[in-house]
């Protein structure tokens, strides 16, 4: 289900080339050293990625479309190799928004990034389960944003949901 991070297909808020797929990111401070090294994800990233892993289970079982969502993430928030191993592990079992998801500790941008992200990962497989539907609705309401700053964040990244699902990967040709 979980390997590897494809590093090379993350993008930071850059222009991409169409079939792309998109992920949404904060710009971040530099690394933090602690006594067992560097710190490279944030604790607000990792609260994301745990977050985003509940959304992923919300229609019982987290779909390769949704893991290579999931571990997108983990490179393009720079994961070192012990973090995406200990998220990877994480995400190998069933997690819920209401028991498993630390969004309290999230500052509003980081909510915001997570909805964005979440909508993404919700349209993954290609289409978005009734249960989603719901649990975004959830999300939605436990990040505290109203009716129009969720609208208005979800519509951000319509776009790239749409086309995401639907696009295969073929070879490139211009080589």
């Amino acid at each position: 289900m979980f390997g590897p991070a494809p590093c090379a297909s993350v993008t930071e808020n850059r222009a991409v080339p169409a079939g792309t797929a998109r992920f949404f990111f904060v710009p971040r401070p530099p690394p933090v050293e602690t006594s067992v090294g560097f710190e490279i994800m944030t604790p607000g990233e990792k609260n994301i990625v745990k977050c985003l892993v509940a959304v992923a289970w919300a229609d019982g079982k987290v779909a390769a479309p949704e893991s290579g969502v999931i571990e997108g993430l983990l490179c393009g928030f720079d994961a070192s190799p012990d973090e995406e191993r200990e998220l990877l592990e994480y995400a190998k079992f069933k997690r819920t928004l209401s028991a498993d998801a630390p969004f309290k500790d999230l500052s509003r941008e980081e909510r915001e990034l997570l909805l964005a992200n979440a909508a993404l990962l919700t349209h993954a497989d290609g289409e978005q389960s009734a249960s989603e539907t719901e649990l975004l609705d959830k999300l939605v309401s436990l990040l505290g944003f109203d009716e129009e700053s969720a609208g208005q964040i979800l519509e951000s990244v319509q776009d790239g949901a749409l086309n995401l699902g639907s696009r295969a990967l073929e070879p490139d040709e211009s080589a």
